[in-house]
């Protein structure tokens, strides 16, 4: 790659990601504005560590130099072309779209089918199930590919290299490499394959859930997954984002900053757990939070054993513990007294105290293999 070729693409990058926080900010709302913050700050965050990580590619050999920028700039002109061709197409149809004579009896068919169909129709537990259930498929989609990754890896080397992190502690490995640039590409070894695939792949669904939230708030603008914030947003969530933008976006800052089991922990956690939590909660509610109506103890129990067991499997008692309990904090906390999302502060916080007692000098151990 020439030199000019690099920096055009790392100032189109850098600006992209100006214009991402500027939208954000315009398009969140006032009445959750912890979550504006949180949501802010943690892209702020992953784009400022892009941003650095993709200049100390400059210094790398040919094909680092053409690696990490292109992975981080190219979804950003196809989401961009897509929000603009669409938004086009769409204006052409409204306007040479002609209004045929009104059929009352075919209308009516056509409502009543539609009824069937709407989500927002069904009952709270089956409406909340079907919100919650592309969580658990992201997770589950991920474990698989992980696992499957592992076992054609092993099998054929006869260890997982590549599909762990040589350093555990990414706190002290994204630390040596600001200070050691010379030695960047064995960093970037140091991280594994599965690390990045990880990464550009929630990064995707960040972008892509970002524009859904801004076009689907813009009157000149469209996209063509609309239709899914349509359908499953809640009517307080119009207002400001819906959570599968905060999902992404939490658990995009915790893919970035730990190893895969620790992810794997907090987004089992944040899907299965959070999904035990509202199930059990709207189907007993005998015994409220008091500071919390919306909550009760056997959901909030029961979602923190859940996510003790989950969180176990991949890491272990030690931080299964931490994190259980960490998750029943938040748990009881969410809405009232904090006015925030779940989807941002489980991984946030989870992320946080991994990061801290693991350069604490916690052990951290690799339960699975």
């Amino acid at each position: 790659m020439l030199d000019t070729d690099f920096f055009l693409i790392y100032i189109l990058t850098i600006i992209c990601y100006l214009l991402i926080l500027f939208l954000y900010l315009h398009h969140s709302s006032k009445k959750y504005p912890l979550d504006t913050f949180l949501g802010f700050s943690i892209l702020f965050i992953l784009f400022f560590h892009y941003s650095i990580l993709m200049i100390l590619m400059y210094n790398g050999a040919f094909w680092e130099r053409f690696f990490l920028p292109s992975l981080f700039f190219t979804p950003l002109p196809i989401i961009l072309s897509v929000v603009i061709v669409f938004s086009i197409i769409i204006k052409i149809y409204y306007i040479l779209k002609k209004k045929p004579r009104r059929n009352i009896k075919k209308e009516n068919v056509i409502r009543k089918k539609r009824r069937k169909l709407n989500i927002k129709e069904w009952k709270p537990v089956n409406r909340d199930i079907i919100r919650k259930l592309p969580h658990i498929i992201v997770f589950i989609s991920f474990f698989i590919i992980w696992s499957i990754g592992c076992s054609v890896v092993y099998s054929h080397t006869g260890n997982l290299y590549g599909m762990f992190p040589m350093e555990s502690d990414l706190l002290f490995l994204f630390s040596s490499i600001y200070s050691d640039v010379n030695n960047i590409h064995f960093y970037l070894y140091t991280l594994g394959w599965f690390y990045f695939f990880l990464i550009m792949v929630l990064y995707c669904f960040a972008l892509i859930t970002l524009f859904m939230e801004f076009t689907r708030k813009s009157k000149n603008f469209s996209f063509p997954l609309n239709f899914i914030s349509v359908r499953l947003l809640k009517e307080e969530e119009k207002e400001s984002y819906g959570t599968f933008l905060y999902f992404f976006i939490g658990h995009l800052f915790a893919a970035t900053f730990l190893p895969p089991l620790p992810f794997f922990a907090i987004i089992s956690m944040s899907s299965i757990g959070d999904l035990v939590a509202s199930q059990v909660g709207m189907r007993t509610k005998h015994y409220p939070i008091k500071w919390n109506k919306n909550k009760c103890w056997e959901g909030t129990i029961s979602s923190t054993i859940v996510s003790f067991f989950l969180s176990y499997f991949f890491l272990g008692f030690i931080w299964a513990f931490l994190f259980a309990i960490l998750f029943l904090i938040i748990d009881i906390v969410i809405k009232k007294p904090l006015n925030a999302s779940d989807n941002l502060l489980i991984p946030i916080c989870s992320t946080l105290l991994f990061l801290f007692l693991r350069f604490s000098g916690l052990i951290y151990y690799q339960f699975l293999y």
